[in-house]
């Protein structure tokens, strides 16, 4: 499955951060994940990331990586947003799967 990405601006033409994860992200319960969102930009510009869906024990830290250890196997769909100090933003969505046992 391929990430899917769009962009909103805040202006007309505005050149707007696009987040970027590989597709078929996966991990095994428990397991450390340290993930940095790479971004596709035109210019320079402060840019701040957050996350729906992750899986239970993975978080996105404002400056775009993908921490934690995740805690119950499943397969969930997550999409990541980007937004740069004018309101302007970049979203990419993919599916995350996990595997293994559960962790309490």
């Amino acid at each position: 499955m391929t990430a899917t990405v769009t962009n909103t601006g805040s202006r007309a033409g505005a050149e707007v951060a696009q987040p970027y994860v590989p597709h078929g992200m996966s991990s095994r319960v428990g397991a450390r994940v340290s993930l940095p969102v790479d971004t596709v930009s035109a210019a320079a510009a402060k840019l701040t990331f957050t996350a729906t869906g992750l899986p239970a024990g993975l978080s996105i830290t404002r400056s775009g990586t993908i921490t934690g250890r995740a805690r119950h196997a499943g397969t969930r769909t997550v999409t990541v947003t980007v937004k740069d100090s004018s309101g302007a933003s970049g979203t990419a969505t993919f599916v995350w799967t996990t595997t293994g046992k559960r962790r309490p």
